[in-house]
């Protein structure tokens, strides 16, 4: 077992063991991400061969399954898709994912 947090799911909001942002974090509205935002976003720079800002939905898979055995390719699909973060070439934009799973939870 992961000494991972346990991975909150909601139907409009996913959080990977992730603390909330702080104000004025990255996104639409600019500014410096949190230490922890930065971390997972050099963790998927490590499958961006290429450089381009872009993983594949298999390397997105890998990632979650090291975190929890409970991810697999359809609920990671199914996230990157709800987070609207595939780019036309079919690949996960992987600081705009991060940014979101950052994003403020907007309160109920």
């Amino acid at each position: 077992k992961s000494s991972q947090p346990r991975t909150e799911c909601r139907s409009t909001h996913s959080r990977v063991g992730a603390t909330r942002a702080a104000p004025g974090g990255r996104g639409s509205m600019g500014g410096a991400r949190e230490p922890d935002a930065t971390a997972l976003i050099e963790a998927f720079r490590a499958f961006d061969a290429e450089g381009s800002g872009e993983i594949s939905l298999v390397h997105l898979d890998r990632f979650l399954r090291q975190l929890d055995a409970w991810w697999d390719g359809e609920k990671a699909e199914l996230l990157t898709q709800g987070a609207g973060v595939i780019s036309e070439r079919g690949y996960v934009r992987y600081e705009d994912f991060v940014d979101w799973i950052f994003a403020p939870v907007p309160a109920s």
